[in-house]
């Protein structure tokens, strides 16, 4: 066990290291502080790279929008900024393409104002947003997911981990539309862990792909990256949004 009782190695995650070979990812890093686009190169990728993830970062919308159109990636990272510079019309018209076709969603947000870039696309496909600045830094316990301080309820994403950082600063969801799973509740009493199941596809429609919004991307910084569960977190979030079992050939 590690120092925040999670289970050592990455045996205890979802994925084994080196599944996901071929699948890419592509990630919006729209956040410029913290030093966090060079954390995301040399902590987060290279945490999804050993489970086999190829990874590419962009900084800018136009830059994020354009890879889509490439349609080259398995799942999208989108973490916000205060305010939207680009072409947003575009943006949002990709992804959500890119939702349509199956592909996977990972929406970041934190507290206000920083969820400029996931309210964009929340309301346009989702019809719902995220609010709010609520003090966090607590770790989540298992549990019920809708009580304060817990998480649970997804045995995938949460495969592996007995305890999970929150986020230092934390938003959170108006309303919880139905579909939507809550599988974490904040210290703060807001429901901070969301996610949406694929929807079944059908004769010529290739069905929406799988979506989580995490309200606390604090967590990936570099000084909180070592955080109770975080590193596994991220890697069981990414295994089971690319939805293997419909892209098996990727």
């Amino acid at each position: 066990m590690d120092i925040y009782g999670n289970p050592s190695g990455s045996g205890f995650d979802l994925a084994r290291d080196g599944a996901f070979e071929g699948f890419k990812i592509l990630v919006l890093c729209a956040y410029l502080g913290q030093g966090l686009p060079d954390a995301l190169e040399t902590l987060t990728v290279s945490e999804l790279s050993r489970k086999g993830f190829v990874v590419k970062i962009c900084t800018t919308v136009d830059d994020f929008t354009q890879e889509l159109r490439q349609h080259l990636y398995h799942v999208a990272w989108i973490i916000s900024g205060d305010s939207f510079e680009g072409d947003q019309e575009a943006f949002l018209s990709e992804v959500q393409k890119f939702h349509e076709f199956g592909r996977g969603l990972m929406i970041w947000g934190d507290n206000s104002p920083w969820f400029a870039h996931a309210n964009a696309v929340l309301q346009k496909l989702f019809e719902f947003e995220l609010e709010g600045e609520t003090p966090g830094g607590k770790e989540l316990q298992p549990g019920d997911p809708l009580k304060p301080g817990f998480f649970g309820g997804h045995p995938k994403l949460c495969a592996g981990i007995l305890k999970l950082h929150e986020g230092v600063t934390l938003c959170y969801p108006k309303t919880v539309p139905h579909g939507w799973k809550v599988f974490g509740t904040s210290s703060n009493e807001k429901p901070l862990l969301l996610a949406k199941e694929a929807s079944s596809e059908r004769p010529g429609i290739s069905g929406t792909g799988r979506v989580i919004v995490d309200s606390g991307f604090t967590k990936i910084y570099k000084e909180h990256w070592t955080t109770a569960g975080t590193s596994r977190y991220v890697s069981n979030c990414s295994a089971w949004l690319v939805l293997r079992e419909r892209f098996r050939h990727p």
